[in-house]
């Protein structure tokens, strides 16, 4: 054998030797990790979902009102010119949330777009921040949990702080700030007795009860579960979530959340690994759709939570300014998004420039016969 077949024949064999390794390690070393790190997730949110249910457990057979479940915890009102609403100091739940310049109906003194509401009743709609841990000597905040805070307030120039000590001294605190549309930011935190910090891991998830038979997709755009992952676009439906019960994702960076055709609530997890889980579970003829996330064990974590309508400058912003991977994606451009934005964004210019859309797009379909008329003279 001459040299230059040895070599050859030593860098098929390298190859080959690589090969076997890198299927061996990611089939029998890192897809059980991936796997084993999906079911602790899973365990996870189930407990918080199965407690759920059990405090739901304790609701009548006839639904509250919307009024009557708001007074049933001590709450601290949200003030901004795109949002109102409270944050529920009773289990540290966003789920009070009303669109202050969307209406109803075209009567501008008609109620504001209700778009979160609390559990307990057909429209039950909400997000619920908190923490889990492995040491199981450690009283964790739970939904029954009642948060203190100095605060009168959340409004976009007024953060909040709520803080709660449990019986061995470890305080729980959550920093809340709010933008002028439609961003919180959570900075969860915890100190022991002694003042030092505290390794856990936080959770956020948001679940909605919704009635797939009385709202039917009308196959316009995207309603339902829908989440980046990796720069990846993951769009699930009310239906597939029913029938698989649960959806696990891994990734570097993106987003989760559940969208409507207008409106949107999305958790945005801090820069780093996260897990992602998409569940479905029925309680007393209701549909329970639920969207969560899980960090990784730090002191503190940051994490960016959206709750309004799907602008799409707005979301262009965010996604530029804060770095959130594909946030434009929230609204549904279909297969040809390469298309469909720029044309929505010429109508959009046209309509601010006349003010009426029916004009819009005379103007729209002028400049395509335009830009169309070299290759139609041909």
């Amino acid at each position: 054998m001459n040299k230059k077949s040895s070599e050859l024949y030593n860098l098929i064999i390298a190859l080959v030797l690589s090969t076997l390794i890198l299927t061996y390690w990611q089939y029998f070393i890192e897809a059980p990790r991936k796997k084993a790190e999906a079911l602790t997730i899973a365990t996870r949110t189930q407990e918080e979902a199965q407690h759920q249910k059990e405090v739901e457990s304790e609701v009548a057979v006839i639904p509250k009102s919307r009024a009557d479940l708001l007074t049933e915890s001590p709450r601290i009102p949200i003030h901004s010119d795109n949002l109102h609403g409270s944050i529920a100091l009773k289990g540290l739940r966003l789920d009070d949330l009303t669109l202050a310049r969307y209406r109803d109906t075209l009567d501008p003194q008609s109620p504001e777009v209700v778009l979160f509401s609390p559990a307990g009743n057909n429209d039950g709609y909400f997000a619920e921040f908190g923490w889990v841990s492995d040491n199981k000597t450690i009283k964790l905040p739970s939904p029954e949990t009642v948060w203190s805070t100095e605060d009168e307030a959340l409004t976009p120039v007024h953060p909040i702080t709520l803080s709660w000590t449990n019986e061995d001294g470890v305080t729980f605190s959550v920093k809340i700030a709010l933008d002028d549309k439609y961003m919180f930011a959570l900075t969860q935190s915890a100190k022991d007795a002694d003042g030092k910090p505290v390794t856990l891991q936080s959770y956020a998830y948001i679940n909605r009860v919704y009635d797939v038979k009385k709202h039917p997709a009308l196959g316009i755009s995207h309603e339902g579960p829908v989440g980046v992952f990796d720069n990846t676009l993951q769009e699930l439906s009310y239906k597939t979530l029913t029938e698989e019960k649960d959806k696990v994702f891994q990734s570097e960076s993106g987003w989760l959340g559940i969208s409507d055709k207008y409106w949107l609530s999305a958790i945005i997890p801090p820069a780093e690994s996260f897990n992602a889980h998409f569940s479905y579970y029925e309680r007393k003829s209701q549909n329970h759709y639920q969207a969560d996330y899980l960090s990784q064990p730090e002191n503190e974590t940051t994490l960016q939570f959206f709750a309004g309508a799907k602008e799409l400058a707005i979301l262009d912003s965010y996604a530029t300014n804060n770095h959130i991977p594909l946030f434009d994606r929230a609204v549904d451009f279909g297969m040809f998004y390469f298309l469909t934005k720029p044309i929505f964004l010429t109508l959009n210019y046209f309509h601010a420039l006349v003010g009426n859309f029916g004009i819009a797009i005379l103007l729209l379909t002028v400049l395509v016969k335009l830009l169309m008329y070299p290759l139609a003279s041909k």
